[in-house]
């Protein structure tokens, strides 16, 4: 009687591998939870709003848990910032303005995004019509604007 094994283990190693290999899905990142914290700030109920007023010299820290990320890049009205972590910093200029605080957290299988919107204006000197689609939502818009102000809903 002849051992044989030996000669199928490696045949069934490469088998389990194989199958099992092929279950496993690469992923783009998934934000779990965001905040942002810091400042004099207005129109914020809790750390997890996205838009609200801020004030000149405040200093506001952006966080972002995403599983799975290991590259992080921060834009302010688009311009690359040098923070390369889940956390960014950011005093907001001595002038009025709004600004989109922008993040995308990639890895080698694609990217996912957060954004917030801060402003130093006041409601009298703020646009009179403030559209924000960043989240691919056009209707059933629940944020507000950073005055407070409800969003446009589109059909």
């Amino acid at each position: 009687m002849k051992n044989t094994t030996l000669i199928r283990l490696p045949w069934l190693a490469m088998l389990i591998l194989l199958v099992t290999g092929s279950f496993v899905h690469a992923a783009p990142p998934t934000i779990k939870n965001f905040s942002s914290e810091g400042g004099r700030v207005r129109n914020k109920d809790n750390a997890a709003d996205t838009m609200y007023l801020v004030k000149p010299g405040d200093k506001i820290t952006f966080k972002v848990n995403a599983d799975g990320a290991d590259k992080y890049e921060w834009q302010v009205n688009k311009a690359v910032q040098k923070a390369k972590s889940d956390t960014f910093t950011w005093t907001v200029p001595d002038e009025k303005g709004i600004w989109e605080i922008h993040l995308t957290a990639s890895n080698k299988d694609g990217a996912t995004h957060q954004e917030w919107v801060v402003s130093t204006m006041p409601e009298e000197e703020a646009p009179c019509f403030f559209e924000y689609f960043t989240d691919g939502m056009f209707s059933g818009l629940r944020e507000k604007d950073p005055w407070d102000r409800p969003l446009p809903q589109w059909r």
